[in-house]
C-alpha cells in the first residue's frame, strides 16, 4: 500500500505473480481507484496452480487459469496471443458457473447486473521488439562472419534451436530432426542456444548417436549478443510442447530467419503462410521435410526469410506493443474510476479480515510457486520453503554462529550484511557510480526481505564507505527469517560469480573499467525484530502487524517478480512532469527507488556515501 500510495500509482501491472493473483481482493477493495492489469504468457496444462478460495479440487492451467479466477479483480487484462485469450475467456465462463457465491465474485460488484458475468476488458498485446536496432535483417557480411565463428561450411542449411533444455521446449527431438537430416545427407549444422536440465541428456544422444560433427552447443548467451549468436541462421526449429507466442521465435523472424515450430498456443498468429512452415507436435517426419526443402531451394529459403521479417515489421514491433500497453492501461484507469465508488466500508473491512486466511494460505503453499524462490534455489542445489506458522522457527545462523529462534507466528530477524570489495580504484569510483550500486542492492536484494518478511516495518540501510584507494566496503541490513538455509544461500548469492548473482549485478552497475572480486562476506543475526503492533500472538494466530507485513511484502513482490509496472502521474504525457503531486518521479519500473537515492546524492562526501532509509 504504501508504495502504491508514495509512487501515486494510476496503475498496478502484474504477470505470472502467485501472490499477486490472491491478494487481489484485498488490492481492489483498498486501492479501488487504482487500475489493475495483467499480462498473461502461457498455459501450463500439468500445473496445478491453487487459489486460495479454492477446494481440494484445483484445476490445471497455471498463471492464466488465475487470471481467469481473478477476473472480476481486474480491471483489464493483457495478453500475448488471441488463442491464450480466447482460452482464459472460455476458462472464466467456467468458472462463472461453477461457483455460486464466494471470493470468486467480486462483492463489490453486487449491486451490478453484471454480478455473475463481468470479466476485464480483455487485449492481444503481441511481444515486440525493436528491428531495426536489437534485431536487424544481417547482412551477408555479418552471416559470413557468424558462421566463420562456428566454423559452419558455406553450403551447409544452419538451423537454430534457442530456449532452456526442458521437456516444455523438446530439445531431443531437434536432434531427432538432426538425425534424420544428417541419414539424408543434407549438409546442415545445428546451433543449440541455452542451457537446462536435459543437457547431458542432448550430449549423450550427440555422442550415441555421431552427430558432434554436425552440432554446436552455445550454451547461455547474454540477451545483447543473441542477435550475433543466431545471424549464423538459415532456420529456427522450435518442436515445443507448448507456447504461449514464442519472444525467441519474434526475435529470429525478425533477422530473417525462416522457422520451422509446433502449430501450439499463438505460434500461428505469427507464422502465417509463406512466411515459415507449421508442424504437428512431435512431427519428425514434418520438421525434416520442411528443413530438407529450404536446404534444396535457396530462392524459396530467400523469399520466406523477407516474408518472416516483414511479418514482424507489421504487428511485432516494440511501438506496437507499447501503443497496446497504453490502451489497456488508459481502459483499466477509466474502469477504475468508473466503479470505485461501489467499494463500501464494509467491503474493505470483510477484505482486511479475509487477510488472515490468505496470509496463511500464502505461508502454507509451496515455495515453489513463488516465482523468485526458484532463484534462490538455483544455489547450493538447496531448496528453501517459507516457514510454516506452526511449531517452532529454526534458528538462525549468524557469523557468530547464533541467532535468534522462536514461534514462527510473524518475527523478522534483522540481518547486517558486510561486503567487502577489492579491485575498485577510488578514482572510479565516482559519485555517480555509488548511486548505481545502492540502486542495484535495493533492488537486488529486495527477494531477500520480500520473501522472509513478516513485520510492516520494511527498513533498508544502504552504507557505502570506501576504505582506501582500492577496496570498498558496503552495509546495509535486511530483515529476513533466519535459517540456516537462507543464510547459505544468501551468503552464495552474494559471492557467486554466476550470470544472476550479486557480483554480475555490482560490476554492471560499476560499468566498464571498474571491476571488482568480492573478498568477505560477513553475516551478522542484529536479533528478532518487533511487531509494530507489539509481540504476535500464538502461531496460529497472526495479529494485524503481521497481516500488514504480509500485505505489504506481497506488493513488493509483486514489483520484484511478478513485474509491477507503475503508470505514474507525469507518463505517457498525460500529466505535467511536476503536476498532482507526482514531483517529477521517474515513470521507470525499474529504477522505482531513484528518486529516493537522487535525493542525497549530492551529500556524498570523500569519506563515504549518505545513509539512505527507504
Amino acid at each position: 500500500m504504501h508504495m502504491v500510495h508514495s509512487r501515486g500509482a494510476d496503475v498496478i501491472m502484474m504477470s505470472n505473480s502467485f501472490a499477486g493473483y490472491n491478494l487481489l481482493p484485498y488490492l481492489k477493495s483498498h486501492v479501488p481507484h487504482v487500475g489493475i492489469v495483467d499480462y498473461v504468457h502461457m498455459r501450463q496444462l500439468q500445473t496445478k496452480m491453487p487459489a486460495y478460495f479454492d477446494g481440494e479440487l484445483i484445476e490445471a492451467g497455471g498463471f492464466p487459469k488465475m487470471s481467469a479466477q481473478f477476473a472480476q479483480y481486474l480491471d483489464a487484462s493483457m495478453f500475448v496471443s488471441e488463442d491464450e485469450k480466447m482460452w482464459v475467456a472460455e476458462k472464466h465462463r467456467h468458472f462463472a458457473n461453477t461457483y455460486s457465491s464466494g471470493p470468486f465474485f467480486n462483492p463489490a460488484l453486487a449491486s451490478t447486473a453484471e454480478h455473475k458475468t463481468f470479466a476485464p476488458q480483455r487485449f492481444t498485446v503481441y511481444n515486440g521488439v525493436n528491428p531495426y536496432t536489437d534485431f536487424p535483417l544481417a547482412d551477408g557480411e555479418t552471416k559470413q562472419e557468424a558462421r566463420n565463428k562456428f566454423a559452419i561450411d558455406d553450403d551447409a542449411l544452419c538451423v537454430a534451436f534457442v530456449g532452456r533444455m526442458v521437456d516444455q521446449k523438446k530439445p531431443i527431438v531437434a536432434l531427432q530432426v538432426l538425425r534424420r537430416l544428417v541419414s539424408d545427407d543434407i549438409p546442415v549444422h545445428l546451433l543449440v542456444v541455452g542451457s537446462g536440465p536435459l543437457l547431458e541428456e542432448m550430449f549423450l544422444f550427440t555422442s550415441d548417436n555421431n552427430l558432434w560433427p554436425y552440432v554446436t552447443f552455445v550454451g547461455s548467451v547474454e540477451h545483447s549478443e543473441l542477435v550475433n549468436v543466431i545471424s549464423a541462421a538459415d532456420a529456427l526449429l522450435m518442436p515445443s510442447e507448448m507456447e504461449g507466442l514464442s519472444v525467441s521465435l519474434i526475435e529470429a523472424m525478425a533477422t530473417g530467419i525462416v522457422p520451422v515450430v509446433t502449430d501450439v498456443g499463438g505460434q500461428k498468429e505469427i507464422v502465417v503462410d509463406g512466411a515459415g512452415y507449421l508442424v504437428d507436435l512431435d512431427d519428425v517426419s514434418a520438421m525434416t521435410a520442411a528443413l530438407n526443402e529450404l536446404a534444396h531451394d535457396p530462392q524459396k529459403l530467400k523469399t520466406m526469410s523477407h516474408n518472416a521479417r516483414n511479418v514482424v515489421l507489421e504487428k511485432f514491433t516494440d511501438s506496437e506493443m507499447a501503443v497496446g500497453i497504453i490502451t489497456a492501461f488508459e481502459t483499466a484507469i477509466a474502469h477504475a474510476s468508473q466503479t470505485a465508488h461501489l467499494v463500501t466500508p464494509e467491503i474493505r473491512e470483510r477484505a482486511r479480515g479475509d487477510q488472515t486466511s490468505v496470509a496463511a494460505f500464502l505461508s502454507d503453499s509451496d515455495g515453489e510457486l513463488g516465482s523468485f524462490v526458484n532463484r534462490i534455489n538455483s544455489f547450493n542445489d538447496v531448496t528453501v520453503h517459507p516457514e510454516r506458522r506452526t511449531g517452532t522457527g529454526a534458528s538462525g545462523t549468524g557469523a557468530s554462529g547464533t541467532g535468534a529462534s522462536g514461534t514462527t507466528g510473524g518475527l523478522g530477524t534483522v540481518l547486517s550484511v558486510v561486503i567487502q570489495l577489492e579491485g575498485v580504484q577510488q578514482s572510479q569510483f565516482t559519485t555517480s557510480k555509488q548511486q548505481n550500486f545502492k540502486s542495484t542492492i535495493v533492488l537486488g536484494m529486495a527477494q531477500w526481505i520480500t520473501i522472509f518478511v513478516t513485520d510492516v516495518d520494511i527498513n533498508l540501510y544502504i552504507d557505502v564507505t570506501r576504505r582506501s584507494p582500492t577496496a570498498l566496503q558496503v552495509s546495509f541490513k535486511l530483515q529476513t527469517r533466519t535459517t540456516s538455509d537462507v543464510q547459505s544461500n544468501l551468503r552464495s548469492f552474494l559471492t557467486s560469480t554466476d550470470a544472476t548473482g550479486f557480483y554480475k549485478m555490482m560490476n554492471a552497475a560499476c560499468g566498464s573499467n571498474c571491476t571488482f572480486v568480492v573478498t568477505g562476506v560477513n553475516l551478522i543475526s542484529l536479533g528478532v525484530a518487533s511487531s509494530p503492533d507489539g509481540p504476535h500472538g500464538s502461531s496460529s494466530d497472526l495479529s494485524a502487524g503481521a497481516i500488514a507485513g504480509v500485505v505489504v511484502a506481497c506488493v513488493v513482490c509483486l514489483l520484484v517478480c511478478g513485474g509491477i509496472i507503475y503508470y505514474m502521474a507525469g507518463s505517457f504525457g498525460r500529466k505535467s512532469a511536476d503536476g498532482g503531486g507526482g514531483g517529477g518521479r521517474s515513470s521507470n519500473a525499474v529504477t522505482i527507488y531513484k528518486d529516493k537515492i537522487e535525493d542525497d546524492k549530492d551529500t556524498a562526501t570523500e569519506g563515504g556515501g549518505p545513509t539512505i532509509q527507504l
